[in-house]
């Protein structure tokens, strides 16, 4: 819950005075903003080395930044877009909402609050879609691109369609034109004049056999018609297209070639003055899914890297190797190396001038993905990267912004084991020193115009600021430092009323400093982190078993907001005492979190085992369950064959249909799964004999004439 600021009219002299004496050496006893309890929380993270947490939990990463968790959103969401209103809140369109047994595209929409870090349902688009774009318009409204309304050929088509969302009316309304072709894995990039560069993308449904485009086209918001503008010097999809200061747009990176195999180091300049493309670079490593960030200067990071010697689904390689473009010189520039490898993730320009990249994930075609919960930022004037804090999961294809107080939120993706979709919101929070450098920023870009007595007015609240930095030091100030920071900020605060102007402005700069009040209060008052004791009843017993779940938690120090039940069958619930019903035998962990109203998490599981009333192999309880658990085809596998949705196995691949009802041998499935020369990615081995025997005679019992063979 946002807490307001206490301010007070005046400061006297003496009170500054002493402010200055504050011994700011004695900062070792600082504490993380998210108690250290946390440690025991994180600990539980699929697939993150307890060295990551290690890392990610010190006091240096915590004075750089941490992360708390908002409310859930109303369904998971993958590959989903985001966009900021003009108000503040965040649009969360679209996306994958579930994977298991059948794939869901949505064509819901969320608004998350970060005023109170509450998310409620608006309007939803007029038709679902996920892997699009979504853009803010200089007028407030959102303009939705593309996308794909399925995971496979077979059952959806890659989109041609945009529609605009207005705050105003809470409605989608279709532009008055279509692009010219259907795109997805595409970039949009907002121009100075108002209009919208759309540019590549992939024409297929399916990412493994989805093809690049290097069209680009133009919409216009003023008429609301697309118009083809000419070709990239090269066709991509997955790439990246940023706006630079001088207005021309950098596009880098993505894939030339089928699907994501062709990870390229190409990259080009467009200039909306003569709609021309200009090779540049080339970078010194190719960029897929690793979205840039611009610096302050106006150079341009590329953190993260991606390559493919041997153009096959065995041969994609996953670095940390970064680089810096200078637009002046047209060049790339090598940089050190991030702590992580990651892929699918974007770089945010936080306002204190550094650039925060979280998540993603390092997989690999012969050991199981890791799922990074870590996040780290870029200093371009230590021009290193420096760990920052944790999120409570790793996450892949999620959305993350910047918001207008400072901080950013990070939406959706997904995590393994299992593929499991996340319907989780965290907040990232900067320190108190990148905060107060931040506020310095934000005042150095006001122009004079915006305050009441121009350069007067700027002087007198540098000052505020410069005691206001002095009292964080390096972001670590004890206790007593604190204090005088928080009274500091509320006479900011009362001197941002005073002395700006501009109404627009003088309330971003107060909701920056409420979040640094905030942050501030979190540290002399940690949040005690809430209890969960859940319980189960029956805990066995034969299939079908319903079970009672109670979560049973206590918050010591506030309210709990959010409850997630996981009960380990790829089904959730948000009630405090859901009942499930268990449909396959197994042994199931169910997991419950619980996040209080200060943003703390903590979790617990409880097992329920289910024995088998006999009865056929089927694909719910016997198939998927496995390729679940491995997370088998998860990020591509050989033949371009991906098994994990029903819809997958029944699309088939390049090679010819996945399964042949009724027999196995001449199934490219069971082919694969038996194949120890090359085993399905990403397990690194072939499943258990008893996996694949369960999987073979699954297909031996189907119904040669059933197309809907998983049903």
């Amino acid at each position: 819950m946002s807490r307001s600021i206490r301010s007070t009219s005046h400061a006297g002299a003496g009170l500054l005075a002493a402010l200055l004496l504050l011994p700011l050496g004695q900062q070792a006893q600082a504490e993380c903003r998210a108690p250290a309890s946390c440690i025991s929380c994180h600990a539980g993270i699929p697939n993150s080395p307890p060295q990551d947490v290690l890392e990610s939990m010190g006091l240096e990463s915590c004075a750089v930044g941490d992360f708390t968790r908002g409310l859930n959103m109303t369904m998971p969401r993958f590959i989903h877009r985001t966009a900021k209103l003009h108000d503040g809140r965040v649009l969360l369109t679209g996306g994958q909402a579930a994977n298991a047994p059948a794939s869901v595209i949505t064509n819901s929409v969320d608004a998350f609050n970060p005023a109170d870090n509450s998310v409620t349902p608006v309007a939803p688009m007029t038709i679902r879609r996920w892997s699009h774009t979504a853009t803010t318009l200089a007028d407030g409204r959102v303009l939705v691109t593309g996308g794909r309304t399925a995971s496979t050929s077979a059952t959806g088509v890659v989109l041609a369609t945009a529609e605009i969302y207005d705050p105003a009316t809470n409605a989608w309304t279709e532009t008055a034109g279509a692009m010219s072709v259907g795109r997805r894995s595409h970039a949009a990039t907002l121009l100075p004049d108002g209009r919208v560069l759309i540019s590549g993308g992939g024409n297929g449904v399916s990412t493994t056999s989805s093809m690049p485009l290097a069209s680009v086209e133009v919409f216009d918001p003023a008429t609301g018609l697309f118009t083809v503008i000419g070709n990239m010097t090269q066709a991509r999809s997955a790439h990246s297209a940023i706006l630079l200061d001088d207005g021309t747009v950098l596009i880098t990176g993505g894939s030339t070639g089928m699907g994501t195999l062709y990870p390229t180091t190409t990259a080009e300049i467009y200039n909306p003055a003569d709609n021309s493309f200009t090779a540049v670079g080339p970078m010194n490593y190719s960029h897929l899914a690793q979205l840039p960030g611009k610096l302050r200067d106006g150079r341009v990071v590329q953190g993260a890297s991606y390559y493919n010697d041997t153009h096959t689904s065995a041969g994609g390689v996953i670095t940390a190797e970064s680089e810096i473009y200078t637009p002046d010189t047209r060049s790339f520039t090598v940089i050190p190396r991030m702590f992580k490898p990651r892929i699918d993730i974007g770089a945010l320009g936080l306002l204190d001038g550094t650039l925060l990249v979280a998540g993603g994930v390092t997989t690999s075609k012969t050991y199981p993905s890791i799922f990074q919960p870590t996040s780290e930022v870029y200093d371009p004037a230590a021009g290193a990267w420096k760990l920052s804090g944790i999120m409570s999961t790793g996450r892949d294809e999620f959305s993350g912004l910047l918001l207008d107080d400072g901080r950013a939120v990070i939406s959706g993706g997904f995590v393994s084991p299992g593929a499991v979709l996340l319907r989780t919101v965290e907040v990232y929070t900067p320190g108190l020193a990148p905060q107060v450098k931040g506020m310095n920023n934000l005042l150095a870009d006001t122009p004079n115009s915006a305050l009441r007595f121009g350069k007067a007015s700027r002087k007198i609240l540098q000052a505020w600021l410069t005691l206001i930095g002095y009292a964080v030091g390096n972001g670590q100030p004890d206790a007593t430092a604190l204090q005088w920071a928080g009274l500091l900020s509320g006479w900011f605060d009362q001197a941002l009323h005073n002395q700006v102007r501009d109404t627009d402005t003088r309330t971003r700069f107060q909701s920056v400093n409420r979040v640094f009040g905030n942050t501030v209060e979190d540290k002399l008052h940690p949040n005690l982190v809430p209890t969960v004791a859940p319980t189960a009843s029956p805990t066995s017993g034969v299939e079908p078993l319903p079970v009672a779940f109670a979560a049973n938690a206590v918050d010591p120090d506030g309210t709990i907001s959010s409850i997630l039940w996981n009960f380990g069958d790829g089904t959730t619930s948000t009630e405090a005492s859901p009942n499930h019903s268990y449909s396959c035998d197994g042994s199931y962990t169910a997991s419950v979190e619980v996040v209080d109203n200060r943003g703390a998490v903590t979790s617990a599981t409880v097992a329920v085992s289910v024995t088998s009333a006999g009865g056929p192999v089927t694909y719910a309880c016997d198939v998927q369950p496995v390729f679940n658990r491995t997370c088998t085809g998860c990020h591509g596998a050989s033949a371009r064959l991906s098994v994990t949705t029903c819809d997958n196995l029944r699309a088939g691949s390049y090679r010819g249909p996945v399964v042949t009802p009724g027999v196995k041998e001449t199934s490219v499935l069971w082919q694969r799964i038996n194949d120890a020369a090359r085993p399905m990615p990403p397990i690194g081995g072939l499943l258990a004999q008893s996996e694949r025997d369960a999987i073979g005679a699954w297909i031996d019992s189907l119904d040669p004439n059933d197309a809907n063979f998983c049903d």
